[in-house]
């Protein structure tokens, strides 16, 4: 429970110092934290709600000939660990490399962001624990997205696709982003916003048809899995509410107000489904998390005052540390899944 405590304490409270860090002293301080984090993801031993999970899925594709790892829905993760059993780094190997791809896409979402530390912060118990140390696929697949993210802000058109279609392969799902670039170079109007987050929010189940059968018996049944939904789509919300609020100023200050009007609209939706079909409703969710910690991160700086910003900090670092000690005093997946955490660099 250390690990995890810690993993949100030292970006926190470099995010309440008074003292500022030079850009190269901050990129150096962040790197460093990055570091640590993908060891903590990556190397991890017997953590996480997946785990057995990823065990088998990796057993199939390893002991077959590479072509046959092509075949697979979301083929990435096993070629990466067809390689890494080569390479003798099993499946360690395959989830440090995941790690890393997910650690530098969300550094570089941070950077990115008027607050890193808070942005690293909000990021750690809903992004690198609840998701980097259980679903590898997705969380590798949302590290690639949150470049796409800070490609759309830079109105990088041909890069935000790349970078969406790079995810692809990773977790099918994530394909649900590509439409969203028509947005990069147009005017926010209500029509096509709410077409689009609809499109969104259906294509985010099923999005080619060679995966329904797949997606259907992964994400439309019950499962302990998504006994955490509720939580994680309410913070969506909470974010798309809050939002909405500021989304005049949002529009003035930042270039990413037209995503983030799609995304905000979409969290509602989702949020209703989590009842129907939690499992599908809570992994779609999870696209939004960059979302809900650029909304959360960004709140200090829409405020007016200098002590209004200074509370607003406190008050969301305050609502993820209860996110965060909540689920690993009374949640039974972290309880059977995350505690004690263990890592293969020390016993």
């Amino acid at each position: 429970m250390f690990v995890y405590w810690m993993l949100f304490l030292v970006p926190a409270l470099a995010s309440l110092s008074p003292a500022r860090l030079d850009r190269r002293s901050q990129v150096i301080m962040l790197t460093l934290a990055g570091i640590a984090l993908a060891i903590l993801i990556g190397l991890r031993d017997d953590v996480g709600r997946d785990w057995n999970n990823y065990i088998r899925v990796a057993n199939r594709v390893i002991y077959g000939p590479f072509q046959d790892t092509l075949f697979q829905v979301e083929p990435a993760f096993g070629v990466v660990a067809w390689f890494s059993e080569r390479l003798g780094a099993g499946i360690y190997g395959a989830n440090f490399v995941c790690a890393t791809i997910l650690v530098l896409g969300l550094l570089a979402f941070c950077r990115a962001q008027p607050s890193p530390w808070l942005t690293l912060a909000l990021a750690i118990p809903v992004l690198g624990i609840g998701i980097g140390m259980s679903g590898v696929r997705q969380a590798t697949a949302i590290g690639l997205l949150m470049f796409a993210m800070n490609a759309f802000m830079e109105n990088k058109l041909r890069s935000y696709v790349i970078w969406v279609l790079l995810a692809v392969p990773f977790h099918q799902t994530v394909a649900a982003f590509l439409p969203l670039a028509w947005f990069m170079r147009g005017r926010i109007t209500v029509g096509p916003v709410v077409v689009a987050g609809g499109l969104f929010a259906l294509l985010s189940v099923f999005v080619l048809s060679d995966s329904v059968t797949y997606y259907t018996e992964s994400y439309l049944q019950d499962s302990p899995e998504a006994n955490g939904a509720l939580p994680r789509v309410a913070l969506n919300v909470a974010a798309a509410l809050i939002f909405y609020y500021f989304r005049k100023e949002w529009a003035v200050r930042y270039r990413d107000a037209p995503l983030y009007s799609v995304l905000a609209l979409t969290a509602i939706p989702m949020a209703a489904a989590v009842f129907a079909a939690p499992v599908a409703s809570d992994r779609m969710s999870m696209y939004l998390i960059p979302f809900q910690i650029g909304v959360f991160s960004r709140l200090p700086q829409l405020l007016r005052t200098q002590i209004s910003r200074q509370g607003a900090t406190a008050a969301v670092l305050v609502l993820y540390a209860m996110a965060l000690g909540i689920w690993l005093a009374y949640s039974p997946a972290a309880n059977s899944d995350y505690i004690p955490y263990r890592n293969i660099l020390w016993p």
